[in-house]
């Protein structure tokens, strides 16, 4: 197998004054997959609807999808001559395709474009929510209230109306696959208003693969990483442009056809067990989670807590008594100021374990170490904290 020598930055002055950018003027010229995606079936006489497939991702993912043996509604803003050649490639690999212009801000069309791809093609085997709006500001005070709602209209708003829209249309064994970002998990404060609508699809996806189980739809994500389409030149500043992609490890943007072949996995019968999931394309660069501690001063270490109690703790309970644990949730801060003291001194005269696990990790260090009760009492908890 060769490996594909993609473009690296710097770029050349490409600035468009419209959004959401048209392919043809971008140079280098975005790859789509029209040469190198080979389908196999994977979604053979399936219907897919995709929004934002006129360019960019969603263009990708409409090619590949085709390949795969899929017919395809491809909705878009207004970019027609973008759309037409999404169109064209989808037709010339042997499948039917639907344009449907419009403006999915609008929540009738939201649900125009779903009603129209049901009266096409009878109904929705897989739906893709990828378009997006994003613009870049130095400062808050920068960002008006309108800019706000339009990005959050566009990025979640319609996605909530589609999903809403086309569940109704689907059978089991359908797919629903939505775009996040990198930004989702490490928010670039120049699109905080864009970040933040990705940390809510991330949210929205994770609650509808739970509410759709039982209907025998699968919903999941794709998180992109600096992936070289459109919205790039015609909504960053000039060097933003010219340097694009060069923060990640790989040194360079993704194309769009690199991320085909993560929703044709997501939305094939390979994947029948995956739901509530987001595959990372992110050219390096590592989305791990901290399990849910958000203390930057705790970022990287696991931190449990084990209670073991002792032989007597049946005749404590026997009692009716109930035994008290010094539960560690907060910065080692905390017990330098005794705060964390309180609640043990005010409870000495209950009966406690004689011992609790506490296991604290930090990078690939971890630390175990037998805190008995006594000295949770005497203010020695700061000592088990290691830095």
């Amino acid at each position: 197998m060769t490996q594909i020598s993609y473009p690296k930055p710097p770029f050349p002055d490409q600035q468009q004054d419209r959004q959401p950018g048209h392919s043809a003027p971008m140079n280098p010229p975005p790859d789509y997959g029209e040469k190198t995606y080979k389908g196999s079936g994977k979604l053979a006489g399936k219907i897919a609807l995709i929004t934002g497939a006129d360019s960019g991702i969603g263009r990708a993912v409409a090619i590949a999808f085709a390949r795969e043996g899929a017919d395809v509604a491809i909705a878009y803003l207004n970019e027609h001559d973008d759309a037409k050649e999404t169109a064209r490639w989808v037709e010339e690999a042997g499948r039917k395709f639907l344009l449907l212009p419009g403006d999915i801000t609008n929540p009738a069309f939201c649900r125009e474009l779903v009603a129209k791809t049901v009266e096409s093609f009878g109904r929705v085997d897989v739906l893709v929510n990828n378009a997006a709006y994003q613009m870049v500001y130095d400062s808050l005070e920068d960002i008006s209230d309108e800019e706000w709602d339009k990005t959050f209209a566009t990025n979640i708003g319609a996605m909530f109306r589609i999903t809403k829209a086309a569940v109704p249309h689907m059978k089991p064994g359908s797919a629903i696959v939505n775009t996040t970002s990198v930004n989702a998990d490490s928010p670039n404060p120049g699109l905080i208003a864009y970040a933040t609508t990705k940390g809510a699809i991330q949210n929205f996806t994770g609650g509808l693969a739970q509410l759709l189980a039982e209907k025998g739809i699968r919903a999941n994500g794709v998180a992109p990483g600096p992936i070289w389409t459109p919205l790039i030149p015609s909504t960053m500043k000039p060097e933003q442009v010219k340097n694009f992609g060069s923060q990640v490890p790989m040194k360079r943007p993704g194309q769009p056809a690199e991320l085909a072949a993560a929703y044709v996995m997501l939305a094939s019968d390979e994947a029948s067990y995956i739901s509530g999931a987001t595959i990372a394309v992110t050219g390096g660069k590592p989305i791990i989670s901290t399990g849910g501690l958000s203390n930057p001063a705790w970022s990287g270490r696991a931190v449990r807590a084990k209670l073991v109690f002792s032989r007597s703790q049946s005749r404590h309970a026997a009692q009716g008594t109930h035994a008290h644990a010094h539960a560690i949730h907060h910065p080692p801060s905390d017990c330098r100021r005794r705060q964390c003291l309180s609640r043990c001194q005010a409870r000495r005269s209950r009966p406690t374990p004689r011992r609790f696990w506490v296991g604290v990790g930090r990078r690939s260090r971890a630390a175990a170490r037998v805190v008995r009760a006594t000295d949770c009492e005497r203010g020695r908890v700061r000592r088990f904290f290691r830095r």
